[in-house]
């Protein structure tokens, strides 16, 4: 659901141009699953429809949890990743979103 201008947009994790590693990102996705699983009686399907990761640091490990996280939602529309530090090592975790 896509709110209006200046209501809350429940539908993006916006975590972009933060200069998050790794483990931020990590930690970030895991707190995310916390709070949604305490909110709701359905803890395994997550409402985003966008995850915006980019402009940080972010190397495979830190895309392996944003893809278990975007695994988890049942409408993802869109992943926005650029200006990462990203390597080939991403891809399998990647293609694995684009499968879902």
């Amino acid at each position: 659901r896509m709110s209006s201008a200046g209501q809350e947009r429940d539908w993006l994790l916006k975590i972009s141009g933060k200069e998050l590693v790794d483990a931020d990102v990590e930690a970030h996705c895991e707190k995310q699953l916390v709070e949604h699983r305490r909110k709701l009686a359905s803890p395994d399907q997550l409402q985003y429809q966008e995850i915006d990761a980019s402009q940080n640091r972010l190397d495979w490990k830190g895309c392996e949890a944003l893809v278990r996280l975007g695994l988890k939602c049942q409408d993802l529309r869109v992943v926005k990743l650029f200006k990462n530090e990203l390597t080939d090592k991403a891809a399998s975790s990647l293609s694995k979103l684009a499968e879902a």
